[in-house]
């Protein structure tokens, strides 16, 4: 590097370039991986004779945390797009947290005859106290592991978890996957981000949530409770309404749902058998080809 330097360093300098033999390469350190080479044209102070000034910079440290930056963005993004659809994170991307309420609620959506599936789990709260919080967090991490594996299988959206509950829907996001221009499969990082469906079979979302809740039901009797080792027992309730929805909050934004649909899944789960699914006349009506047992109905707080 040219910097500002005494007759005697700047004679070292050239001392140095003039025994080089022509055609000679600096020899990398030991633990040296990465090596940024300057070359600059100089001219000696007395002889004014033109030369190469060659400066070969150890980057390792540089190279590696730029590496690791890299991944780390990719991973961010690969997360990114599990949490928020399309639109939302071109708008997250291009207003740099200028996020005032006026623009954030240009990303809400209304939705039409979604199937919304509410989760439960059968003893969770009772349970959660006789056990260490790390036995709690390892359960639900398993559990949850598995539902979140069903929601790619089905093509479900997960709209979220609070405590044991599990909250997946129907008819507001696709997760169908692209072909590239040359017809190939999206990349893994892709997968395609989510879009929102502008229309959708009623039936179809339907059918998918309920396929979700039949492997949901299935897959949780292989999981045992901590407590007991008993084999998990849930209850699941379904609801077919409208809904809107759209990004909450500045602090940990939140992609989120809401509207009556919501409140009514909600009753379904809680006045369900423990072991059942339980679905409301609208939603029954969209799965006729199902084997339905009829309840003799049930009082739905609000309903």
């Amino acid at each position: 590097m040219a910097t500002a330097a005494g007759p005697g360093q700047q004679e070292e300098i050239w001392q140095g370039w003039s025994t080089m033999p022509p055609g000679s390469v600096l020899l990398q350190q030991p633990g040296v991986q990465s090596v940024r080479v300057t070359v600059r044209s100089i001219v000696h102070p007395r002889t004014r004779e033109g030369g190469l000034l060659v400066v070969q910079q150890d980057t390792t440290d540089t190279s590696a945390m730029e590496a690791l930056l890299a991944d780390l963005a990719e991973s961010q993004l690969r997360m990114a797009s599990n949490i928020f659809p399309r639109h939302v994170l071109e708008f997250l991307a291009t207003n740099r947290g200028n996020n005032a309420p006026e623009d954030v609620a240009q990303l809400a959506r209304q939705h039409k005859d979604v199937t919304l599936l509410f989760m439960d789990i059968v003893g969770f709260t009772s349970m959660a106290k006789e056990v260490a919080p790390e036995t709690v967090m390892v359960f639900l991490n398993t559990l949850f592991g598995v539902f979140d594996l069903l929601v790619d299988v089905h093509g479900v959206m997960k709209v979220e978890t609070a405590g044991d509950c599990y909250i997946v829907a129907g008819g507001i996001l696709s997760f169908d996957r692209k072909k590239e221009a040359n017809g190939s499969e999206p990349s893994e990082l892709g997968q395609e981000f989510a879009e929102v469906l502008e229309h959708h079979d009623p039936a179809d979302s339907a059918a998918r949530v309920m396929a979700f809740a039949k492997d949901m039901m299935a897959s949780s009797k292989q999981v045992k409770m901590p407590h007991n080792d008993e084999p998990v027992c849930i209850r699941i309730g379904l609801h077919t309404g409208d809904c809107v929805s759209g990004l909450i909050g500045t602090k940990a934004p939140k992609y989120a749902v809401f509207g009556d649909t919501m409140n009514t899944a909600s009753r379904m789960e809680s006045t369900c058998t423990p072991g059942r699914i339980q679905v409301s006349a609208v939603t029954h009506a969209l799965l006729p080809h199902e084997a339905w047992e009829a309840t003799g109905g049930v009082l739905a707080k609000g309903k």
